[in-house]
């Protein structure tokens, strides 16, 4: 098998990160299957593509990207909004500025403090974002 590569390896850094910042909570991966029955989070990536740092070949590469995280929570808990918005905020914390992820060898570092980006119903479900962004170099 090929040695895994940079980008896989910050995935997996940040992919720790967000079992950290989730606690108890279930996980939604992206492309797993997951029937919710209580609160979750859910996981999305939206990657830009690979900016060149210079102009020498040899040189790393820049990959920046976004995670939305989901704080999902059925509307039959009968909480207030803002108990939820907290609760997001709480996970937002585990991603602070500057902070450096590694996974064997590679390192993914936080660019801006993660924020509640938003919130929405559908259905019987509400929905709270945090969005956090990061950024690599690749070999």
């Amino acid at each position: 098998m090929a040695e895994v590569t940079a980008a896989t390896k910050s995935w997996l850094a940040l992919k720790g990160q967000i079992v950290t910042a989730a606690g108890t909570l279930p996980v939604a991966w992206p492309g797993e299957a997951f029937a919710p029955d209580s609160a979750y989070l859910a996981v999305s990536e939206v990657m830009t593509p690979a900016e060149r740092r210079s102009l020498r070949a040899a040189d790393p590469h820049r990959l920046r990207g976004s995670i939305i995280l989901r704080l999902s929570i059925p509307m039959s808990d009968k909480q207030e909004r803002e108990v939820w918005r907290e609760a997001a905020a709480q996970i937002a914390t585990a991603f602070p500025a500057d902070l450096l992820l590694e996974y064997d060898g590679q390192s993914v570092r936080v660019r801006e403090k993660a924020s509640v980006t938003g919130a929405y119903q559908d259905g019987g479900w509400w929905h709270q974002t945090v969005q956090l962004r990061y950024e690599t170099s690749l070999q």
